[in-house]
């Protein structure tokens, strides 16, 4: 059972990895059949063994992690297309849902 997380901001570290990025490369890595090292942005979550049961539960899965919900027009092969594409969607839906409550970005 994965440990429940509330939703992430996208503050730039050191490193200049950043908090979303971290949590999101976490969830994504419990779904992987081995681990791959490196997660490149222009990775194919169908290359790294994700197929569409695992997409379900991803899905499920980044929407605890970040307290957010993926509206039905953005649950698409295009979002889930690549590492990339996947992240970019799960940004998009922090920083909505951060300006629905007040939040600065």
């Amino acid at each position: 059972m994965q440990e429940q997380r509330g939703a992430v901001g996208t503050e730039k570290s050191e490193s200049g990895d950043d908090g979303l990025d971290r949590v999101y490369r976490q969830v994504l890595r419990t779904h992987l059949r081995e681990d791959t090292g490196e997660l490149p942005y222009s990775g194919r979550l169908v290359d790294l063994g994700i197929d569409s049961l695992a997409t379900v539960q991803l899905l499920i899965d980044v929407e605890e992690a970040f307290g957010i919900f993926f509206p039905d027009e953005l649950v698409t092969a295009k979002t889930f297309n690549t590492i990339g594409s996947l992240r970019s969607v799960i940004e998009t839906l922090v920083d909505e849902k951060g300006r629905e409550r007040g939040d600065s970005a």
